[in-house]
């Protein structure tokens, strides 16, 4: 009778905890990736995927490869969705859909309401030159589904040749576009 005690005050205990985490996964809504192809004759490449989630989280993740070896990159969301001349101008300036935010620290590590949309911070390359991301904003505004002011579809994502130092407007400082890839669904 004890071992029947013992094994439903386990089951009692653990069961609705279980049950709890089950229920409190992330559900993956869309995933999209983005190819970033070479400009200003840089050496590099990169393949990033952006996923939106129920709860609203949207997730970075890729590898970019022939960066210079331990150095910072700034890396961001730019307002339009072309990459198509050499220097990656055409991509416009950092996303910024309220005009009323400054450029500043990356949004997946301070709250949005101080900065626009479009700073990711920098990346960190190792010694091979290879950087790889894995970076959660909590914005609930930005989305993959609509193409509303807040839709990240049609824009691109730029990485620069050096550091954003997250205070100069209105690019951080971060120098020349080194890889640009297009959001696309």
């Amino acid at each position: 009778m004890k071992r029947i005690s013992s094994f439903a005050f386990i089951f009692v205990t653990i069961v609705p905890f279980v049950g709890c985490h089950t229920s409190s996964q992330n559900v993956l809504e869309k995933k999209v990736e983005v190819k970033l192809e070479a400009k200003n004759n840089s050496n590099a490449s990169g393949l990033v995927k952006i996923s939106e989630y129920a709860n609203g989280e949207i997730q970075i993740t890729g590898t970019i490869t022939g960066l210079s070896a331990n150095s910072l990159h700034g890396f961001h969301f730019h307002e339009n969705g072309d990459c198509s001349d050499n220097e990656a101008l055409k991509a416009g300036g950092h996303f910024n859909p309220d005009k009323s935010h400054t450029h500043g620290k990356s949004i997946a590590s301070t709250e949005y309401s101080k900065q626009h949309a479009g700073d990711l911070g920098n990346i960190l390359s190792d010694e091979n030159g290879e950087a790889k991301i894995d970076i959660i904003i909590k914005v609930p505004s930005l989305t993959l589904n609509d193409e509303n002011k807040y839709s990240l579809l049609n824009r691109s994502l730029v990485v620069h040749q050096d550091k954003d130092d997250e205070k100069s407007a209105p690019a951080g400082n971060a120098g020349k576009r080194i890889l640009c890839g297009v959001i696309k669904s």
